[in-house]
C-alpha cells in the first residue's frame, strides 16, 4: 500500500487534495491520508484523517492510518484511542491490534497489552 502512494505524482496528489476539498468524508480522504503518510507528511496525514473520520467515523483503514500517524509522532494516547476504536470496528484487524499492543506496551499497560498482542498473534502466527 505504501508503494502505491509513493508512485503518486504531484498532479495525482493535487487531484486527491481537490477531491477531499470537494467531499471531506468521501473515499479520497483515506487515499490522501495514506499518501501523506507514505511521504512522511505525518501531521498533514493526521489532519486529513481526523477531518474525514469526524464526518464518517466507521472507516477501519482510516482509523489504522490515523493510529500510525499519531504513533509516528509519539502521540501514544491519541494513537491508542483510534486503534481501540478500530479494534471495536474490526476485531480481526491484525495490523491494528499489533500496533495497539505495541502502544500499550510503550505506555506500560502490560495487563491490557497481553490479550491484545495474543489476539494479534492468533490472527497471524507468522
Amino acid at each position: 500500500m505504501a508503494s502505491e502512494h509513493m508512485r503518486l505524482s504531484a498532479g495525482d496528489l493535487e487531484k486527491l487534495v481537490h477531491a477531499v476539498d470537494r467531499d471531506p468524508a468521501g473515499a479520497a480522504f483515506v487515499s490522501l491520508g495514506g499518501a501523506y503518510l507514505a511521504l512522511g507528511r505525518v501531521e498533514e496525514a493526521a489532519g486529513v484523517l481526523e477531518r474525514g473520520l469526524g464526518l464518517g467515523p466507521d472507516n477501519p483503514r482510516a482509523r489504522l492510518m490515523l493510529g500510525r500517524a499519531y504513533a509516528a509522532q509519539h502521540e501514544w494516547q491519541k494513537a491508542q484511542v483510534h486503534l481501540s476504536k478500530l479494534a471495536q470496528l474490526d476485531g480481526n484487524n491484525g495490523d491494528g491490534l499489533k500496533l495497539l499492543g505495541e502502544i500499550l506496551m510503550r505506555r506500560a499497560d502490560y495487563e491490557r497489552a497481553l490479550p491484545v498482542l495474543t489476539r494479534a498473534l492468533n490472527l497471524d502466527p507468522a
